[in-house]
């Protein structure tokens, strides 16, 4: 039986989603396995630190970019390093079991996203698996970075649907100094194709995400 579903929450703070995570995370673990969801919303702009984030990868007076640019910044448990979040950037946040193994649960998320950009019409996305991501031609499209205990995942993967290229200009991206980035918006705009909103994508992910995890389960 299918126990996975999906939930667009639209606009989250990052710390309450954090939280809300670990709560369905917790559930889980005590044997609710239909705490299982997939979450899907955005971010207000806040710059994250994971656990391989140095104070260095973040360029900018931490009170400058907090009080004059109104970007938080939050330390978190997820792995990787620093990158940002903010409107028009679509986060994925899978809280389910990944027993068969970390690997296995990236790829398959990589690959399912792959697929949903192929049916945008959307050509040339590749999963790499160092430095993490979906890229197209160099440009990242899409970041990922995770925090497993006990088989069950939070945090997850953030696809930019149609942020400025500027939002990265605060930090050294996933402590990678020659990261560039695309967007759907972006693809979308060279190839003449329609460019699907936020909710749109989101329905469409969180599908095809739950048909692929269910088989993981």
């Amino acid at each position: 039986m299918n126990m996975l579903t999906w939930k667009w929450m639209g606009t989250v703070p990052y710390q309450n989603a954090v939280s809300f995570q670990e709560e369905r995370r917790k559930e889980v673990l005590n044997g609710n396995k239909h705490a299982q969801k997939i979450l899907l919303l955005q971010h207000p702009p806040v710059i994250t630190l994971g656990n391989h984030a140095k104070d260095s990868d973040v360029l900018t007076d931490i009170s400058i970019l907090m009080e004059q640019k109104n970007i938080q910044l939050e330390r978190t448990n997820r792995g990787g390093a620093v990158t940002y979040h903010g409107f028009d950037q679509l986060m994925i946040y899978p809280v389910v079991y990944i027993k068969a193994g970390i690997v296995a649960y990236l790829k398959t998320v990589a690959s399912t996203i792959i697929e949903t950009l192929l049916e945008l019409g959307i050509k040339k996305a590749i999963w790499k698996l160092n430095p993490a991501g979906i890229w197209i031609d160099n440009h990242k499209i899409l970041s990922c970075g995770i925090h497993v205990r006990r088989y069950v995942s939070i945090h997850g993967f953030s696809l930019n649907i149609l942020p400025r290229s500027t939002d990265w200009q605060w930090i050294i991206p996933c402590g990678e100094k020659k990261t560039t980035f695309t967007s759907v918006s972006e693809q979308c705009a060279t190839q003449n194709l329609t460019i699907p909103t936020l909710p749109q994508l989101a329905n469409l992910i969180g599908s095809n995400l739950c048909h692929r995890l269910n088989t993981l389960q």
